[in-house]
């Protein structure tokens, strides 16, 4: 069985309240300082991707 006491999850408010992302929070399997510092960048940014 596993120790889910040391899953590292990081939960943040969809940044379109869930129109286009599947819920109105987003999990990342990660601590916050290792999320990309993109993971919520303007419009504009993202389209260049």
């Amino acid at each position: 069985m596993q120790d889910f006491a040391s899953i590292r999850v990081t939960i943040v408010s969809a940044r379109y309240g869930g129109i286009y992302e599947p819920g109105l929070w987003l999990a990342f399997p990660s601590n916050p300082d290792q999320l990309p510092a993109e993971w919520d960048v303007d419009d504009l940014t993202a389209a260049r991707y």
